[in-house]
């Protein structure tokens, strides 16, 4: 039986990361460490490589080849999480930051939903929501695949309109201002699991 899936999703910068990895170490401790498991789109890629190295690749390919690279990645990492029998599964951005992505870089929609077909629908989605500037300030710096090989801000400022297409079609979505402390939003991304009822089978 796979396990109960929760997705923590939002724009770059959000702090998606953080917020999976608190929950995570947060929920294990409470439940035991085989009861959680975490996924994110780097996992599939073992061993020694150079993240940089990958995403300078992204920077070459054209929209179909990047999405089927990108979906590709992170539905192995979704499976090699999900062969771990974890009870619950909190994945780190799922399809739909890269599907915002992608429209935003003009890649055909019907190409980027069809190839999002196989993934399942998560039992709670959660969205960190965040402007653009705060998230600039966060990171520092930012990819060229974040910033559209522009402007971070511009960029992530567009993409604003497919978040909300994509949540019309695979909502409703669950949102939390991301621009509170770690460990606030941590906090409240853990009770609105266990609002959900998605720790009962943890107990």
């Amino acid at each position: 039986m796979a396990a109960s899936m929760v997705v923590v999703t939002g724009p770059d910068g959000s702090g998606k990361s953080t917020a999976c990895a608190a929950v995570v170490a947060a929920l294990q401790s409470k439940y035991g460490k085989e009861s959680v498991a975490s996924a994110n789109i780097w996992d599939s890629m073992e061993g020694n490589f150079d993240k940089e190295a990958v995403v300078r690749y992204l920077g070459e390919l054209d929209g179909a080849a990047r999405v089927l690279f990108l979906f590709h990645a992170l539905k192995h990492s979704v499976d090699l999480a999900q062969a771990k029998e974890p009870k619950l599964l909190l994945v780190d951005s799922y399809f739909y930051k890269y599907a915002a992505a992608e429209f935003t870089y003009g890649t055909a929609p019907k190409l980027v939903l069809g190839a999002a077909a196989g993934f399942e629908k998560p039992e709670l989605t959660i969205c960190l929501d965040l402007d653009a500037e705060t998230a600039l300030q966060r990171k520092g710096d930012s990819s060229r695949y974040e910033s559209g090989g522009g402007k971070f801000t511009e960029f992530q400022k567009k993409m604003r309109t497919h978040w909300a297409v994509l949540e019309s079609q695979y909502g409703p979505w669950t949102h939390v201002p991301a621009a509170d402390a770690p460990e606030v939003v941590a906090a409240k991304v853990i009770a609105h699991i266990e609002a959900a009822g998605l720790c009962k089978s943890m107990r």
